[in-house]
């Protein structure tokens, strides 16, 4: 375990349970939420150092709850990660400052290493 909290976002249940299923074998700890309520929920009851957010999430759109967390100091440094199959996602997370986008589908392997770069190596 190296003791780094992910919430993940996603509406998708398959993929939702994909990204839980592969960073927990990762070492991360790992919460998976379907919806901005449930998201927000979580994000306001435990610290996080990443979150992972899809973009469209059926009539949601995850932008906004990203939106919030940018602008909200108590996230504290918490890494946020925009994925979508939308590229027009792209501009809009860098309009707000959010620096990761990943177009989907996303690469596992390439979604480890980002989270091994933004992290701290555990001693």
């Amino acid at each position: 375990m190296n003791g780094f909290s992910v919430l993940v976002l996603d509406d998708d249940d398959d993929l939702r349970h994909m990204f839980t299923v592969f960073l927990s074998r990762q070492g991360y700890q790992v919460r998976g939420a379907a919806s901005i309520g449930e998201a927000q929920q979580l994000l306001d009851s435990q610290p996080f150092d990443v979150f992972l957010c899809d973009m469209r999430l059926g009539s949601e759109r995850g932008i906004d709850l990203l939106r919030d967390c940018a602008q909200a100091k108590r996230y504290g440094r918490m890494q946020m990660i925009a994925m979508s199959a939308e590229h027009h996602y792209r501009q809009a997370c860098e309009d707000l400052n959010i620096e990761f986008f990943i177009s989907k589908p996303v690469s596992l392997q390439m979604l480890s290493k980002l989270l091994e770069r933004l992290l701290p190596v555990a001693s």
